[in-house]
């Protein structure tokens, strides 16, 4: 299938909307009119999934994370980790589209997909850029301690390094989340007024969860690849039933890159 035309369907598929203004969205590397019959499914982009796509035969990387991110490039060179990324992939004529945060407000993406694995119910949008909601707010069918909240989440997502901030017997039954990289003081602020009692998401600082603590709202770490990289591989089987006529394939690189000491 032509590129231009793939990256349409899955757009139409993914349920994409546009990007953020500034976020670099979409096709990254490659060539519009290139034919692709395989394709990759990563979270990032890394050098180790540039290896597996080769390896597997993938033409396309379809990521969640770009290559590139907010730089305007003004050279290409492999001696530095971004360019040096885009560098490869045109070596090994391998292209690369990516859905930011055109995916983490679809209905299919990262904010919808955390909130099921949570079991959360009476959905709530919040955190509203550009009429984009890149937060979800539910109810647990049960109401539950911190401890086991976040050791259930560490369960669900198969995720050895979540952390949580606040007492471990605090009682949890409405949930905030916003995957990836959510921690921001205006967006506590936000979840504590609408009665939220913990607020879920990854790459916490330590002052932000201070903060969110004074404000009486407990904090999940669930780490930013573990709260994300699950939605890509859910999105896969819609993927392959919409568009048949092309092979999608689950990634197998570990991008965690974060380990527990036991």
């Amino acid at each position: 299938m032509i590129l231009s035309d793939l990256i349409h369907k899955i757009e139409v598929a993914a349920k994409l909307s546009p990007p953020l203004s500034y976020d670099n969205s979409g096709l990254i590397v490659g060539d519009p009119i290139a034919n692709i019959s395989r394709v990759l499914v990563s979270l990032d982009c890394s050098f180790d999934v540039i290896e597996e796509a080769a390896s597997v035969g993938a033409e396309l990387i379809f990521a969640h994370h770009p290559p590139l991110f907010w730089e305007k490039a003004k050279k290409i060179t492999a001696d530095t980790p971004e360019h040096g990324k885009v560098f490869r992939l045109i070596q090994k004529r391998i292209a690369v589209f990516a859905a930011h945060s055109s995916f983490d407000a679809s209905p299919l993406g990262t904010n919808d997909t955390l909130f099921d694995i949570i079991g959360l119910s009476e959905k709530e949008n919040f955190i509203c850029e550009e009429e984009k909601f890149f937060g979800r707010i539910g109810i647990l069918n049960k109401e539950t301690t911190l401890a086991e909240f976040a050791g259930c989440l560490s369960e669900k997502l198969d995720c050895s390094v979540v952390r949580y901030c606040g007492n471990k017997d605090t009682k949890i039954k409405k949930v905030a989340l916003c995957t990836g990289s959510g921690a921001e003081y205006e967006y506590f602020i936000e979840a504590k007024k609408l009665g939220c009692n913990v607020f879920v998401t990854g790459d916490v600082k330590y002052h932000n969860a201070q903060y969110a603590l004074d404000l009486g709202l407990s904090v999940v770490d669930a780490s930013h690849y573990a709260s994300e990289r699950i939605a890509m591989s859910r999105l896969i089987p819609v993927l392959q039933k919409e568009i048949p006529g092309v092979e999608f394939i689950d990634s197998s690189t570990n991008g965690q890159i974060f380990n527990h000491c036991q």
